[in-house]
């Protein structure tokens, strides 16, 4: 069985994917000469880093993450109150170095994943930033969702995912959908242990990806199935 690859989606996200992998390790390259933040344990309140993250300032550059993608995926485009913004998550992609003498990080990348709550409705998203010495962070919206795979793992499973759910989409009638978009990605199954052929897989997990196509939705099921050996394999099924 063949799978189509809509080239259009294939071409824009891989190119995000890229994108933000190549910043990642320029943020990486330069030598560290003061504070850094490795780890989210130490991002604590009555930091500099902590005060930076939370802003006034980072918290409007969410707002504009979720009027994004509220844009794209075409909600709530009719709701006249006021939107709120509320982080839930924070992920270290790469140190975060705050000079005291400095208004944004120098060195770093990060991602903020945060509810957007406008007209009685909520969505996750996530917004990644990569800092620039001397100007403000480079921001850019991230796949919607609270998948637990690191930006690697997504790129590396989007080619299979995306393929998977043109067929789907095909299955119902839509030839050739160029036009989709990753609305929501979440994890179906936690963390376990399976066994196969007397090979026990620690840590195994299974998410829902969910596409939509020419006003289609389709969801694409992976499973994530970690080797052992820092790695992790990945398949997608359909239902």
């Amino acid at each position: 069985m063949q799978l189509a690859k809509p080239d259009s989606f294939l071409k824009e996200h891989v190119t995000c994917a890229k994108w933000l992998l190549a910043l990642i390790a320029v943020a990486t390259c330069t030598p560290v000469i003061a504070e850094v933040l490795t780890t989210v344990k130490d991002l604590k309140p009555g930091t500099k880093i902590f005060a930076y993250m939370f802003s006034h300032e980072q918290m409007e550059e969410l707002y504009k993450v979720g009027v994004f993608w509220d844009k794209k995926l075409g909600l709530q485009q009719n709701c006249k109150s006021q939107f709120h913004v509320k982080p839930i998550g924070f992920v270290i992609l790469a140190p975060i170095n705050l000079p005291e003498n400095e208004a944004h990080p120098v060195e770093g990348a990060w991602k903020h994943r945060f509810e957007f709550e406008r007209c009685g409705d909520t969505k996750i998203y996530n917004a990644i930033f990569v800092s620039k010495k001397g100007t403000k962070p480079e921001l850019r919206p991230y796949f919607p969702g609270t998948s637990k795979a690191s930006p690697q793992l997504i790129h590396d499973a989007m080619t299979l995912a995306v393929s998977s759910a043109s067929f789907k989409l095909k299955e119902k009638g839509v030839k050739e959908c160029k036009d989709m978009v990753v609305a929501d990605m979440r994890v179906t199954q936690m963390p376990h242990e399976v066994v196969e052929r007397g090979t026990v897989y620690p840590g195994v997990w299974q998410e829902s990806w969910t596409f939509v196509g020419c006003g289609q939705p389709v969801d694409v099921l992976i499973n994530f199935t970690p080797d052992g050996k820092g790695g992790t394999n990945y398949s997608t099924q359909i239902r």
